[in-house]
């Protein structure tokens, strides 16, 4: 089919544009959904979703650039024809994480947090991006004869299968893979406020990560259109760093968590407060008289001490046992 939808002048709109538009747009929508569910502000998304968008373009350019030079050599001019297709979703990854990393650390943020969030909308995003690719006639499989199969013009086919015309459609088979991965991670975010200790916060990306490259590695092998790193596919390559990392990342999540120690405000000169002066007064003494018997005594006297440093009074203060005659 065409890929252009409209023409006016010299402007044409393509399906793969639109296609993209749209998963941004559904992505941006669950994000915030996610962002109020977990009682966050949706403001930063605005920024997270410019730098993503920015630098994930970037990411899936230069990953498709890194692996096939070849098809760009003839017209250097196709690096900006991203309605040509030529975006690998593994460099889009790399760029939005990225994209989050840094707004999360200018801003002061919780990464992980902010991952958990931002991994709903990204695979829904894929999902419909995947729509994209049978629109724009890539990411297809070897021809089949079976019911589900998906129409190749000439032009889009590969020389040894100019003479067939359907082929596998292994993008809609990654695009029901993301749906599930995606109803998943809305069922293990519900889950995460009860179960916080078995999901820890960043438990939703992690999952993202594993789940997507789990589906991703079998399905790369029904493409014809993979990316080659001598005779190995970058995709399945990228899918298995990315669930090795995943794994290794959510062990350390779960590891217990020291709590820190906590913070003493500090007093204002020539001021000292009750407990302050009574710990002084017992750890001093009781470098002078370490025998037991003698903290009874030890407790009464860090008491009389703050009271009298306390009221101003430069008068002695009375020992234990002149304390119990003058009682008598």
């Amino acid at each position: 089919m065409s890929t252009a939808t409209i023409k006016y002048g010299p402007f044409t709109i393509h399906w793969y544009g639109i296609i993209v538009a749209v998963a941004i747009i559904a992505g941006l929508a669950v994000a915030i959904v996610a962002a109020r569910y977990r009682g966050q502000r949706v403001e930063p998304l605005a920024g997270m979703l410019l730098l993503g968008a920015l630098s994930g373009l970037i990411g899936a350019r230069a990953w498709y650039y890194l692996f096939r030079r070849d098809w760009y050599s003839p017209d250097p001019g196709r690096v900006f024809a991203v309605w040509q297709g030529g975006l690998a979703l593994d460099g889009a990854i790399v760029g939005g994480v990225l994209a989050v990393l840094i707004y999360t650390w200018k801003h002061n943020l919780s990464f992980w947090e902010w991952a958990d969030i931002c991994a709903l909308g990204m695979i829904l995003g894929q999902a419909i991006g995947r729509v994209g690719d049978l629109l724009n006639n890539q990411a297809f499989g070897p021809p089949t004869g079976g019911p589900f199969a998906v129409v190749i013009p000439p032009e889009n086919r590969p020389q040894q299968y100019l003479g067939f015309s359907h082929f596998t459609p292994t993008a809609a088979y990654e695009g029901v893979w993301d749906l599930v991965v995606f109803a998943v991670l809305v069922l293990l975010t519900v889950l995460q406020r009860r179960q916080l200790r078995q999901l820890p916060i960043g438990a939703i990306f992690l999952s993202y990560l594993m789940l997507y490259s789990i589906g991703r590695i079998p399905l790369e092998t029904q493409r014809l259109d993979s990316l080659m790193a001598g005779d190995m596919r970058v995709a399945q390559l990228a899918g298995a760093v990315m669930i090795v990392v995943a794994i290794v990342l959510y062990a350390i999540r779960l590891l217990p968590r020291r709590e820190a120690a906590p913070v003493v405000a500090p007093v204002a000169h020539g001021v000292a407060s009750d407990a302050y002066l009574a710990a002084a007064t017992r750890g001093s003494l009781s470098r002078l008289m370490p025998n037991a018997q003698l903290w009874d005594d030890l407790d009464y006297g860090a008491e009389t001490v703050v009271l009298a440093l306390n009221s101003g009074s430069t008068e002695q203060a009375p020992t234990a046992s002149e304390a119990e005659e003058e009682a008598i």
